[in-house]
């Protein structure tokens, strides 16, 4: 199959990342593991006792961290598609987690919707493409433990049911792309998609 259209995010994003996980994983290890020994009998004149429990959770942040690192070091060097469109159907990879080939038969419909994310300061409200599945175990089985036990604990709250979800099941989670993951390519990935799904790409409500 040949791609009608990719889209990819840019390097330096990838590199910045990054760079942020190295230096915050030093910081972590500095400041939580070590304690910041030499800087706080400097000042304090005494060393600092850092608990077994806070050396054990330092670590784990570290080990985050580093993971992290590869992850987006990895794409720094790949710089890998984070949406395919195909004649047949299409792939997404926006959160590192690929949702492998979709036809276009196994899709039930598209909405724009808008959802609310937590961030560290509260929540954040935010425009995603919404794609209904007809069946959607044919991608949660493809997935990871961890990723299906999200999608069945969404399903179970009822958090996106939509008016415009097909059958209006309220544990048919769709998948959700934020539209800033297309950046300005956007109104062609609308366009493509509506034209090779047959669906009419529907607008938020209110």
């Amino acid at each position: 199959m040949e791609p009608l259209l990719e889209i990819r995010h840019g390097r330096a994003g990838y590199f910045v990342l990054s760079f942020f996980a190295v230096v915050l994983a030093a910081a972590i290890f500095v400041f939580g593991y070590l304690g910041g020994a030499d800087f706080v009998e400097a000042r304090y004149g005494e060393p600092e006792t850092i608990s077994l429990a806070q050396k054990i959770m330092s670590g784990i942040a570290v080990l985050v961290c580093a993971l992290l690192f590869f992850f987006f070091f990895r794409r720094f060097i790949t710089n890998p598609a984070v949406f395919t469109i195909f004649r047949e159907g299409f792939e997404s990879n926006t959160n590192g987690v690929s949702t492998g080939f979709v036809a276009w038969s196994d899709v039930a419909g598209l909405e724009e919707v808008i959802v609310t994310s937590n961030t560290g300061s509260g929540t954040r409200k935010e425009a995603a493409l919404a794609i209904h599945m007809q069946d959607m175990r044919l991608f949660t089985q493809n997935q990871p433990a961890w990723v299906r036990s999200l999608y069945t604990l969404a399903g179970r709250t009822g958090r996106f049911r939509s008016p415009n979800a097909p059958g209006y099941d309220p544990d048919a989670v769709p998948l959700l792309i934020p539209i800033t993951n297309f950046g300005s390519q956007y109104l062609q990935v609308r366009e493509l998609m509506q034209e090779l799904s047959g669906f009419t790409i529907q607008k938020p409500q209110g």
